[in-house]
């Protein structure tokens, strides 16, 4: 393999290949990888190695460790690959001059010796940290015992990664430079032709810091794209400094204006009278202590050009935290209108086309810290969801401050009045603990024959748990069990099938033939008398009585498809929150392994929210629907992924998919059908992975950032 070489000031310097020979890949497991550094890279700062996929998306990216070598030095680095690898491609991060590396090491691992090197590793940074490596050690044995060696595996696999801060500022020095940097939209801007808006910004100043006032104009200023205007409405009573300050600003460049204003105006009413003099095509609000991205007018202007129905956009937020560092990022999904109307994801720079708003009246009056809030759902209800539109790059820094009670009190009003603008039945409540809320539906009245199916062979421990706890504890009322026998053998379950043939709410029906869970499923439905089916594994145990309820009140209204449910491994881990495309092989399920009071990224394990997926473990959708895109896919997905793909073909239909953590089960995922990775298994598997790939785009999700990880299921920065 040839040596590869990078020189500065082109985009080499930034990343390049490394060749893993004619037509080879790397297989799924673990390997130690290792890159000869021959000249040069004195001054590396923050390497990284991406792994890239057959689609040569970036699946992950891992940091390069410096070793030491009788000439010169390499980098390294340990990695366990769930899919497989078809090109390796090197970041210096930064360099000094040219850099040579020499061909690329590749060992593979035992999965012995990559868990001994890692435990070894984070150990060796444990202790580095002042830990004590007695009570780590201890911490290790009790998770073993308590939650298992798997969820011991995750926990180190996570402890190997960067903290969520230090990942956060590798991905700045990175991604930032090599994919939106500022002078990336220099070019962009030279090279435009015309035809993109006018921005006006508008701030509102009252009592704030100078530094921080300071710090936000200047950030205004220091925009790559130029045509903008600052509109700053002034409290009357603001201090003598702070327009001082303005005046000075406002005299030396002609794009800022001042306009007073009375003092004790509602902010939102401040905003509107600096509305009524904006001249931008789009325009939106900046808190008088934030400040911007340098690219956040030019990202915007670019996208407003290329979809110019958009009527809002929105883009990624951070904090400023001491010393200006930024920190907690908020990598935000593609809209998703049920994650709106569970919390303020949003966030509070939206750049608004201005002529809408002024339709809107603006900024309503009386909402407090949620004014964005009820302004985002009003847009909402004008243009519909497809003129909402998320832009993936950080453009707001946020000075952390405390979200008083209020806050989600009026959130929870501005929900409230919009389901009434819009004639739906629902109640909202608050979410204890966080600034998040709960949308009730009411059930259609009658409420749905619910048909729930239930395919098992054997194993009648597992089929008797998930029958008993459903009849036991279930709320909802008008709903029937359909258990599918696939050819069970054993006495003790054809004893309790025939007991089932006798008990109300109950039908016990065969299917013979190989296990093909796809076709098992849709000779059930065929069956159903309901209008709502629900499929259901046996390995499932109902926790939360009004699941059913939760889930056939989503299920019921006229958009939405497929609903997915809150699953728990036993040892009360997370087994499913949704699904996420392109995770894995093919797609991974969201917080996997997280605790069950975590709150997960950005509060997502607390609230509803639209999901591209959900697992037929716990699937619940209008039969309708399900007979509309023509149920499962019995012939290419006779066992795994059969759901995602299902529910890929129910988004393709017009219908958003739903997760809710309101419905709980337990899920011991697979024990009566044994695991995909199998020997027996594992060509079928193969088959059905390739299927997957070649009838569906997998490199992304729209309910899941490109900024994180494609590796783990755990939400962390993709760095």
């Amino acid at each position: 393999m040839a040596d590869a070489v990078a020189a500065p000031g082109t985009e080499e310097e930034l990343g390049f290949e490394l060749p893993l020979g004619a037509g080879r890949v790397l297989p799924p497991g673990h390997y130690r990888i290792t890159v000869p550094v021959l000249r040069g890279g004195e001054n590396l700062r923050a390497p990284i190695l991406e792994i890239l996929s057959a689609l040569r998306a970036r699946d992950r990216s891992v940091r390069l460790e410096r070793l030491a070598r009788k000439s010169g030095y390499s980098l390294g680095c340990d990695v366990a690959l769930i899919s497989a690898a078809n090109a390796l491609r090197f970041v210096p991060g930064s360099v000094d001059g040219d850099i040579q590396c020499g061909p690329v090491q590749i060992r593979r691992l035992t999965r012995l010796e990559y868990y001994s090197r890692l435990v070894a590793r984070v150990l060796s940074r444990q202790k580095r940290e002042g830990a004590s490596l007695r009570a780590l050690l201890g911490k290790m044995v009790d998770i073993a015992r308590t939650r298992g060696i798997r969820s011991l595996a995750a926990d180190l696999r996570r402890t190997d990664h960067l903290s969520p801060d230090a990942a956060y500022e590798l991905w700045i020095e990175i991604r930032e430079r090599l994919d939106h940097g500022k002078e990336v939209f220099r070019q962009r801007l030279k090279r435009a032709t015309g035809g993109l808006p006018k921005i006006s910004l508008i701030m509102v100043v009252g009592d704030v810091r100078h530094d921080f006032l300071a710090e936000a104009v200047a950030s205004v200023r220091d925009q790559v794209y130029e045509d903008w205007e600052l509109i700053v409405a002034v409290f009357a009573d603001a201090p003598v400094d702070l327009v001082n300050l303005l005046n000075d600003l406002a005299g030396s460049d002609a794009r800022i204006r001042l306009l007073s204003v009375d003092a004790g105006l509602d902010p939102a009413s401040a905003r509107n009278a600096a509305l009524r003099l904006a001249t931008g095509d789009r325009v939106a609000a900046l808190a008088a202590e934030d400040t911007l991205s340098p690219i956040a007018f030019a990202t915007v202007a670019f996208d407003a050009a290329l979809h110019p129905d958009t009527q809002l956009h929105y883009g990624d937020d951070d904090i400023l935290g001491p010393n200006r560092a930024r920190c907690r990022p908020r990598f935000k999904p593609e809209f998703s209108r049920e994650l709106l109307r569970s919390t303020d994801y949003l966030g509070a720079l939206l750049f608004h086309r201005t002529a809408l708003l002024r339709e809107l009246d603006g900024w309503s009056p009386g909402f407090g810290e949620a004014v964005d809030y009820d302004l985002a759902l009003r847009t909402l209800e004008r243009t519909g969801a497809g003129a909402i539109r998320h832009i993936a790059h950080v453009l707001h820094h946020r000075r952390a401050r405390p979200s008083g009670a209020s806050k989600p009190r009026a959130m929870r009003r501005a929900l409230e009045n919009h389901f009434e603008r819009i004639g739906m039945r629902a109640s909202v409540e608050l979410i204890p603990g966080i600034d998040a809320l709960r949308t009730r539906h009411s059930l259609p009245s009658p409420a749905p024959m619910v048909s729930l199916v239930v395919p098992t062979r054997d194993k009648v421990e597992l089929l008797r748990g998930c029958v008993e706890s459903i009849l036991a504890l279930t709320e909802y009322d008008n709903y029937e069990i359909i258990v599918v026998d696939n050819d069970s053998t054993e006495p003790s379950t054809a004893d309790y099938l025939a007991e089932l043939r006798h008990r109300d709410r109950v039908r016990v029906i065969s299917f013979d033939g190989p296990f093909n869970f796809s076709r098992i499923n849709n000779f059930a439905v065929g069956q159903a008398n309901g209008a709502v089916i629900g499929l259901l594994n046996n390995d499932t145990v109902v926790i939360s009585p009004d699941w059913l309820t939760e889930m056939v009140s989503w299920a019921a209204q006229a958009d939405i498809g497929c609903v997915g449910a809150k699953l728990y491994y036993a040892d009360d881990t997370i087994q499913h929150a949704g699904v996420v495309i392109g995770v894995g092989d093919v797609a991974g399920h969201a917080h996997r392994s997280f605790l069950r009071e975590d709150e997960g990224y950005c509060q997502r394990l607390k609230v509803v929210q639209n999901v591209s997926a959900v697992t037929a473990a716990c699937l619940v959708v209008r039969k309708e629907i399900y007979e509309k895109v023509g149920g499962l896919n019995d012939r290419d997905l006779t066992v795994a992924y059969n759901d995602v793909d299902f529910c890929l073909r129910v988004r393709a239909a017009g219908y958003v998919n739903v997760w809710t953590p309101f419905a709980e089960l337990y899920h011991l995922e697979s024990l009566s059908r044994g695991s995909d990775r199998s020997r027996e298994n594992a060509r079928r598997y193969a088959d059905e992975v390739a299927y997957m790939h070649l009838r569906w785009d997998l490199r992304s999700d729209p309910y899941y950032s490109p900024h994180l990880t494609r590796l783990r299921e755990d939400f962390s920065i993709a760095v």
